[in-house]
């Protein structure tokens, strides 16, 4: 099941998110040779992408007070990591590979927030695709493998991807 929450943030909480991510003089981009590790740097050398991560077993971000909203809102137990990506805008549409962010074979949950709006899309090896709205979240087990795409009308494309454990929507 593929859950999704269109306008999750408050509107207070998403301007503040927006306008921080989309802040080039303040919040830290880092360049990424490979957009998964599904997608082998020798195999397309021009899959790039910028990242900033917020959490990965401990917080690593001084941007972190952005993203408490989502860790109460869906509830989170553990969380495995948290990672914005930025993505630049390409001439023509570009699908990654299928992947899981993490290797396990027991539950645990992927949410992706769209911090904007373009033509790029969350694509699922089972055939969904979910368009990329600004303050739209999808919610799905983990285990789903799942692609991302590149925009093709926005100068770049901005989401954050959570893992985590044990999850209720609040």
């Amino acid at each position: 099941m593929i859950k999704t929450i269109d306008n999750f943030l408050s509107i207070e909480d998403f301007k503040k998110l927006k306008s921080t991510m989309f802040d080039n003089k303040h919040f830290a981009w880092y360049y990424n040779d490979k957009v998964n590790d599904e997608d082998g740097i020798t195999e397309n050398p021009d899959n790039y992408l910028f990242t900033h991560v917020f959490y990965n077993t401990f917080s690593n971000s001084d941007f972190f007070y952005l993203i408490e909203p989502f860790v109460t809102k869906l509830n989170m137990g553990s969380i495995v990591k948290i990672k914005a990506n930025l993505m630049m805008k390409t001439t023509s549409q570009q699908i990654f590979k299928f992947h899981k962010d993490c290797p396990w074979d027991f539950k645990w949950w992927t949410a992706i927030f769209y911090v904007n709006t373009n033509n790029g899309k969350t694509i699922f090896e089972r055939g969904e695709e979910i368009e990329s709205r600004e303050n739209r979240l999808i919610l799905f087990d983990g285990r789903l493998k799942h692609a991302g795409t590149t925009s093709t009308d926005s100068k770049r494309r901005i989401l954050i991807n959570f893992n985590y454990l044990n999850s209720e929507i609040k």
